[in-house]
């Protein structure tokens, strides 16, 4: 049943279609509002009982992108939702090999907000609509800073960026030394 559309109406959401989740048939589906569920199953094993399908909660990586865990065989594995949707609901006839949140919102996973581009098209997109900030919105002493305050999952970057007044990707450019983000010169 890969593919075929499957009509659902689920608290307040009117006419979610569902498919099945690739590489996942009968497992799992992702619906064109961005979520996904598990299906009904049998256990193995003395006692074979059911357990019921669920929608299952997103959470979110260190860049703000929702993301599941999914398993098979009992192998987990953390998947993003926005790239789950795209490929079983948005045509790809280029094999572009990213997905582009359209109105730059990571959490926004709709099959309507994604669209398959090349990284380059990402990159001009998240430029022109001010996703990626101008370079050089740093001072020296905030990069050092940064770099003294940051602790993954104790001091993160988010924390550091709202604190700071930049977006995240300015941080991780700041601690990581990859891109020119000092108003002055270049990070060394």
């Amino acid at each position: 049943f890969c593919g075929i559309l499957v009509p659902h109406y689920d608290r307040g959401v009117a006419m979610e279609n569902w498919k099945a989740v690739e590489g996942y048939e009968g497992l799992y589906e992702v619906s064109d509002q961005g979520r996904v569920r598990s299906l009904d199953r049998y256990t193995t094993g003395k006692r074979n009982r059911l357990i019921k399908g669920k929608v299952l909660a997103n959470a979110h990586n260190e860049l703000g992108y929702c993301i599941v865990q999914l398993c098979k065989d009992g192998v987990p594995k953390k998947t993003r939702v926005h790239r789950l949707v795209a490929r079983a609901f948005i045509p790809n006839p280029e094999e572009k090999p990213y997905v582009n949140h359209m109105d730059g919102n990571p959490s926004n996973n709709t099959a309507q907000n994604l669209e398959w581009c090349t990284q380059k098209e990402n990159i001009q997109h998240a430029y022109a609509t001010g996703l990626y900030p101008p370079m050089g919105k740093l001072t020296r002493e905030q990069v050092e800073y940064i770099k003294k305050k940051y602790v993954p999952y104790r001091y993160s970057a988010q924390k550091l960026a709202d604190e700071i007044g930049v977006d995240i990707m300015t941080i991780y450019g700041a601690i990581h030394d990859k891109q020119r983000y000092i108003r002055d010169g270049r990070i060394r």
